[in-house]
């Protein structure tokens, strides 16, 4: 859809009416802050993939393993998953 005279209409009634507003520059400090919430934002969608790419090896290799821990991310967990990663080295 062809919006030229649409805008050439919104600026010369913008100009008309004399609303105009000066244009902003962002700061230094607004342009990192901004970068660095998109930067926690990547990080966190990354850590919650590898939290679900991780349940989907162990549901393959222990599936008896979810459900025995509240958390299977904790301290106490981990380990033991470590030390015994099948069900066959629990026996």
């Amino acid at each position: 859809m062809k919006t030229d005279a649409a805008d050439a209409r919104l600026l010369g009634e913008l100009f008309y009416k004399e609303e105009l507003e000066p244009d902003r520059k962002r700061g230094a400090q607004l342009l990192n802050l901004r970068h660095l919430t998109r930067f926690h934002e990547s990080i966190s969608d990354m850590y919650v993939q590898t939290k679900l790419q991780f349940q989907a090896v162990v549901d393959q290799v222990f599936p008896e393993y979810i459900g025995v821990f509240g958390d299977t991310y904790s301290k106490v967990s981990l380990p033991i998953l470590t030390r015994f990663p099948t069900s066959e080295k629990v026996l």
